[in-house]
């Protein structure tokens, strides 16, 4: 075998009934069984051009792991319109997991150093984001992993050369912890792991409706077989499908061990039990994630940590009605999601808002610090300062969630959607740690900087280069 890698594309046949259950209307309504296997014809095709890029571009070959054995034809003719010559695997095995070993497998008798398998309904890949992980794996025989995290805590790339494949027994059977298990694993195993740029499938219609509005703000000269036959199928449409909990609760973690058990301890003495738990993990390197894995409900990965990309993250992979965003360093009154989700009942008109959140602590520094943050609530309403901010998730999803280039995110949202409907203060406390202002020495120009960019994002000024130069001279 002359090539180094294999892009291994795993699928479905494209048969009605079979692909994109989720999206078909009951009792023979739009969209019908045959309408959803249409439209998975056509991501699988955005898929496939995507692979057929990436092997332009580095040589790889495409092989395509399949299954039902009796809808090999209709793939065959699919993917024949792509590539000529992609090598065919039938699927072997009785779990995920163990499908997903087979295809490897048959990649690495064939000779290939490396393996990337994706799954056929991403239509938002691109060739440059796959050349992007065969690099990393290319050229080098040392253990190595390559992933490429969606926003709902599974994978949409996995990346295995020879060495590392051998060394890291993966399961795929929790679909909200692809990543997290093959991080922890190839952690053990002392091998280095790589993260890719977080990306969505197409699973239900908020999916659908998430994609169209990338394609519209991200890249919307890009040809896309997707885009069109959602449009010609008429299905151009946002819906909001609330098959999970009441409430999520999103935790953006990094090295939080020392922390972290302080906070879910305090949610599992919450008063109502519909909600869920996100970690959002920045690639810790200590046992943050090992210490939550039992305790919480779903663990998405993000390879450049920020507190913004992470609560982004978190709230698009959610699908609570409510999200509710909390720092790791936080602990909360057993009654705050019960009152959120009573509040958002009881007014229509309510869209989100924030908590009393004070930093833990007596002495006179503290008490100056709650006695501010509490005047940015009383005299210009201004919720979620920190931890503890609270939104529906129509309202999220609509104003495409939080804004990555802005100084105080939560309160920019604010300022974005107070025409939408109206933001509240709860009278429930979350303690949170004053672990940035515990230095004397930088106490002061903390302060300053905190107030001075909650301020500024008030206002609608959002000059985010000049608050990371601040922080960085603090530092």
């Amino acid at each position: 075998m002359t090539s180094e890698s294999a892009i291994i594309v795993f699928t479905k046949a494209p048969i009605p009934g079979v692909v994109k259950t989720r999206l078909i209307e009951p009792n023979g309504k739009s969209p019908t069984a045959e309408d959803a296997a249409e439209l998975y014809k056509s991501i699988l095709t955005d898929t496939l051009n995507a692979a057929k890029d990436a092997c332009k571009a580095t040589g790889a070959k495409l092989i395509i792991s399949f299954t039902p054995e009796e809808g090999e034809g209709c793939l065959k003719n699919l993917v024949e319109q792509v590539s000529e010559d992609a090598i065919f695997h039938l699927q072997k095995g009785s779990t995920v997991t163990a499908k997903v070993r087979d295809s490897f497998r048959f990649a690495f008798s064939l000779g290939f150093a490396c393996g990337f398998l994706i799954p056929g309904d991403h239509p938002d890949l691109d060739g440059i984001t796959l050349s992007e992980a065969i690099q990393r794996l290319s050229g080098s025989s040392d253990p190595a992993v390559v992933l490429g995290p969606t926003f709902d805590g599974g994978g949409y790339l996995l990346g295995f050369n020879r060495s590392s494949f051998e060394r890291v027994d993966f399961s795929l059977e929790d679909t909200y912890r692809v990543c997290a298990d093959i991080f922890l694993k190839a952690r053990i195993a002392s091998i280095p792991c790589f993260f890719l740029e977080n990306k969505s499938d197409i699973d239900d219609w908020e999916d659908v409706s998430r994609f169209l509005a990338s394609c519209k703000k991200v890249w919307p000269q890009r040809e896309s077989r997707t885009r069109a036959t959602l449009e010609r199928l008429g299905f151009e449409r946002t819906q909001f499908s609330n098959h999970g909990k009441k409430l999520s609760v999103i935790v953006p973690t990094l090295n939080e061990e020392r922390r972290i058990d302080f906070l879910l301890d305090s949610l599992k003495t919450q008063t109502v039990e519909d909600y869920e738990i996100i970690l959002v993990d920045g690639s810790s390197y200590d046992d943050t994630v090992s210490k939550a894995w039992s305790r919480v409900d779903k663990i998405a990965y993000v390879g450049n940590p920020s507190r913004k990309s992470q609560e982004l993250v978190g709230g698009f992979g959610a699908r609570g009605e409510i999200l509710l965003f909390l720092h790791a360093d936080s602990i909360v009154s057993p009654t705050l999601c019960e009152s959120i989700i009573k509040a958002i009942d009881a007014n229509a008109n309510i869209i989100g808002g924030g908590c009393r959140a004070i930093f833990d602590g007596s002495d006179s520094k503290i008490k100056f610090l709650n006695v501010m943050r509490m005047c940015g609530d009383k005299l210009l309403s201004i919720h979620g300062i920190s931890s503890g901010f609270f939104v529906k998730r129509r309202a999220f999803i609509l104003a495409n969630g939080f804004r990555e280039d802005v100084m105080e995110e939560a309160v920019d949202f604010q300022s974005r959607t107070k025409e939408w409907g109206k933001f509240i203060t709860l009278n429930e406390y979350i303690r949170s740690s004053p672990r940035r202002f515990a230095s004397k020495k930088t106490f002061l120009p903390t302060f300053v900087i905190w107030v001075v960019t909650v301020l500024l994002t008030y206002v609608g000024l959002n000059a985010l280069g000049i608050e990371r130069k601040l922080w960085k001279a603090v530092r």
